[in-house]
């Protein structure tokens, strides 16, 4: 039998041990004190009473990818994404995660946070076995996923991520999601633009005045320009195809494409062949 000292060893180590997987998970790109503030949103990734806003952005994340999909000749320019396999990055509480695997779509979703995968784990709990099958969510930085699934997916998405990465890492993480795709692939990345609008949306009125948002989770310096991320996507070896803007309405009861990318946008690209 263990002597209790024995255990408490044993205990450590284990604890030494998942920190340093943790750290290796960790990337270039990675800012910690991001992931550190994302544990604020665990109570709020499936709120009981009303959709959030990353639910509401479904609306039009959903026929967005479903359209991207669709043009894909590799695929066969299927207008359905069943058997689809993609990756989402960065999927907190897997709210797109969950909304791909239901169309049937094999969704692996990675993210730093164990506490908000554990978060999207109990959520998909109570769903049924078969979206159960379609969905695989790993503690993982893209970083140290690619090495090891290079050309692996038909799509790789990432939505509302990179304006929470570091203006300098940008082009890496981008480079990162661009290499798991195989050629001909999608890359579909969905962020807010760097403009007045969307400061004052994001920050001051979701973060400070109706506090929607937790405060600190936006920072204008890292908002992304769709020129920038369109520069990133041509030298990272793809072919932008299409963007598109939304928005939220003034109560943020519903989300919809808007005739111009003043505040959140989309971009779809082709990895070249």
């Amino acid at each position: 039998m263990l002597k209790e000292s024995d255990k408490n060893f044993r205990q450590v180590n284990k604890t030494i041990i998942l920190s340093l997987k943790l750290k290796a998970a960790m990337s270039r790109t990675t800012d910690e004190k991001e992931v550190e503030h994302f544990k604020n949103w665990i109570s709020v990734w499936w709120p009981e009473d009303r959709p959030n806003g990353l639910q509401l952005m479904n609306n039009v994340r959903i026929p967005f990818i479903k359209d991207a999909i669709a043009s894909i000749e590799r695929l066969g320019n299927k207008e359905s994404i069943e058997g689809i396999n993609i990756l989402d990055v960065g999927c907190g509480g897997g709210i797109l995660t969950e909304a791909l695997a239901q169309l049937g779509a094999k969704v692996v979703g990675i993210d730093l946070s164990v506490e908000i995968l554990n978060e999207a784990k109990r959520h998909l709990e109570s769903k049924s076995v078969e979206l159960k099958q379609n969905i695989t969510y790993k503690v993982e930085s893209i970083e140290s996923h690619q090495e090891r699934n290079s050309e692996k997916y038909d799509v790789v998405v990432s939505s509302e991520v990179i304006e929470h990465i570091d203006s300098d890492s940008i082009e890496h993480f981008i480079q990162s999601c661009v290499d798991v795709v195989r050629p001909g692939g999608s890359v579909i990345f969905t962020t807010v633009n760097k403009t007045f609008r969307a400061w004052w949306n994001l920050v001051v009125g979701a973060e400070y005045w109706s506090k929607r948002i937790p405060k600190g989770t936006h920072h204008y310096g890292k908002f992304v320009p769709p020129s920038v991320l369109i520069g990133y996507l041509e030298r990272s070896g793809c072919t932008v195809v299409s963007s598109r803007g939304f928005a939220f309405d003034f109560n943020v009861t519903r989300c919809d494409f808007t005739a111009d990318l003043d505040y959140f946008y989309a971009v779809f690209a082709v990895k070249r062949e």
